[in-house]
């Protein structure tokens, strides 16, 4: 844990040959496991919020460079809205995906050549839906865009939260927030040493974690009581207060993911 911004890093540094192990090589091709389906309600619900998120906070009309697309879901949000966006993944599967879910505008793209895409792009928002926390080197990437155009940045980033501390109590169940690809997780105060670095300027938040959902899935998978009772009576007493209790960690910031708008220039 840094002792000047509380930002929780991992044992050893990400390098290249981790990256593409993780998303290019044989096994890290099977990254888009879990990909395949749901791609429409995905967008739906998930990824309709984040873009009608963005346009609550800029409030009039702008284009959108996204890198890390992934399988395309927030640019096919965008598309919907009626915005035009483009996006780009060193995943060819998950390109794959997006294509065949009709996604328009998505390229595959070599990591050696996102910065001079950054560099020559026209658009509004550079976008980066938790892809910030795998990059190699997160400062050169937010170093070129402070040289770019681009006005805005977009960024969901994951958090050194309370489900942190439950993964750890949990060991058998998987961790999804500080698993073998989340090497490191930010901070309030991490955050800020970040803005303050690139003299970016924060125009809007939006906490937003599965916290007690993780807590509630690890206590499921661990008990030894699988009765159709049991769990009946565990949905009343914890299960239905999920997201009441989820709130009280939003609000005060505390939850395990963030979106935060950032005007750059």
């Amino acid at each position: 844990i840094c002792k000047n911004c509380s930002h929780l890093n991992g044992l050893h540094q990400d390098t290249s040959k981790f990256l593409d192990k993780l998303f290019l090589t044989e096994k890290g091709s099977k990254y888009e496991f879990g990909y395949h389906t749901q791609h429409s309600s995905r967008v739906k619900n998930i990824y309709i919020p984040k873009v009608n998120f963005l346009k609550k906070v800029l409030k009039k009309k702008f284009s959108v460079l996204e890198i890390g697309c992934g399988a395309g879901h927030f640019i096919k949000a965008c598309e919907k809205l009626k915005i035009n966006a483009s996006g780009y993944d060193i995943n060819d599967k998950l390109i794959s995906i997006a294509k065949k879910n009709k996604v328009k505008n998505i390229y595959s793209i070599r990591s050696s050549e996102i910065n001079n895409l950054i560099k020559e792009s026209r658009a509004d928002v550079f976008c980066m839906i938790s892809t910030l926390e795998h990059l190699e080197n997160p400062n050169e990437i937010l170093k070129v865009l402070k040289k770019s155009k681009i006005k805005y940045l977009y960024i969901c980033i994951p958090l050194f939260s309370f489900s942190t501390f439950v993964e750890n109590v949990f060991k058998n169940v998987y961790p999804r927030q500080l698993n073998a690809s989340h090497t490191h997780l930010y901070t309030q105060k991490s955050i800020l040493h970040m803005v303050k670095r690139f003299k970016f300027k924060i125009l809007g938040e939006w906490w937003f974690g599965t916290d007690i959902s993780d807590l509630y899935r690890s206590i499921v998978i661990n008990s030894n009581f699988y009765d159709e009772k049991y769990l009946k009576f565990f949905d009343y007493l914890f299960g239905s207060q999920i997201d009441d209790l989820q709130t009280i960690l939003d609000k005060k910031k505390l939850s395990c993911e963030v979106h935060l708008v950032l005007k750059v220039r």
